[in-house]
């Protein structure tokens, strides 16, 4: 029997990993998931489980009946190899190439279209590719030297916010009572052990940057501290997609990310930027970065995603979400 030629997409993130094999057709086989896979985080052992977890949940037994023609790989470091510890394990399903995770998210939201794509998740990002595959990238600094507008960004504002009124001996706000509750902080002398004496930075950092649903969910209950927040944020969030969109001559760019679940920022955003941008087209990403994966492995391979692929592709994708 003929084996079915397929690709296998990996997004190793610092949240979650995601996976997707691909056939020919630009249908969606099987998809997986794994746990956080950056070894610079959680560390080699940690990341590499992470990742066999979300390949061996989408290529189980029935790796017999497949051929896998290539596997690529998105990842948050740009120097990591298909050599490097935590993914070499990948060879023994076909040959591996390994990508930063900004060029899989582009491939993923405009179906490796020509134009630019925002991230905006735990850390923020935006890097737009043309024609011929050349990328440039704005952001991406980190926590440390940027990721204004980020998840993390919003929920330390939040906890700056927090203080501030502490420390003035203010009325607290609804967001600064909704988040002293959460946390369980009673006192500023509960915060600075919180925040500053955690050696578990990456850990730190995700419980920061899962603040932002609580700060959107106050801004939605009218508090001002919250809605001043997420307006600030949205205003970041527009100065990098000006960045990336003065360097895109499709003046198109796609956004996706966590953050911009929000209604009332994503609301503020695409106001900020169309006002500087009205030529621009701004849309919302047709796939995560997995699928941009798998794109992109089938790119390595010499097969491009044309109009049927991704009519296939999107057709299988619907199948394949879950029904209530």
């Amino acid at each position: 029997m003929r084996r079915r030629s397929v690709v296998l997409g990996i997004d190793c993130g610092g949240t979650s990993t995601q996976s997707a094999v691909v056939d020919v057709t630009g249908r969606v086989l099987a998809l997986g998931s794994g746990g956080p896979s950056n070894p610079l985080s959680v560390g080699v052992e940690m990341a590499k489980q992470a990742v066999m977890e979300a390949v061996q949940t989408a290529v189980p037994d029935e790796h017999a009946s497949w051929d896998i023609e290539a596997v690529h790989v998105g990842a948050a470091d740009e120097d990591f190899t298909p050599e490097s510890p935590h993914l070499a394990f990948l060879k023994q399903y076909g040959p591996v190439s390994v990508s930063s995770d900004v060029l899989t998210a582009w491939a993923g939201a405009g179906l490796t279209q020509p134009g630019a794509v925002l991230v905006a998740g735990t850390g923020s990002i935006a890097a737009a590719v043309d024609a011929q595959g050349r990328m440039v990238r704005f952001g991406g600094w980190g926590h440390l030297l940027g990721d204004e507008g980020s998840a993390y960004w919003i929920g330390i504002q939040a906890i700056r916010c927090l203080v501030g009124q502490w420390q003035m001996d203010q009325r607290s706000g609804f967001l600064v009572k909704q988040l002293a509750q959460h946390m369980g902080w009673t006192s500023v002398d509960d915060v600075w052990p919180w925040v500053y004496q955690d050696t578990r930075v990456e850990t730190s950092r995700r419980e920061i940057a899962s603040l932002a649903s609580l700060v959107d969910a106050a801004a939605v209950q009218g508090d001002e501290d919250a809605r001043s927040i997420l307006e600030q944020a949205a205003v970041h969030l527009a100065a990098l997609a000006g960045s990336v969109l003065d360097h895109c001559p499709e003046q198109r760019l796609w956004y996706c990310g966590g953050v911009f679940r929000s209604p009332f920022l994503l609301i503020r955003f695409l106001k900020a930027v169309q006002e500087q941008y009205p030529a621009a087209e701004v849309l919302p990403q047709a796939f995560g970065g997995h699928i941009g994966a798998a794109l992109l492995a089938w790119r390595q391979v010499g097969l491009s995603a044309d109009s049927n692929f991704c009519g296939v592709l999107d057709q299988s994708m619907k199948e394949m979400e879950p029904h209530g």
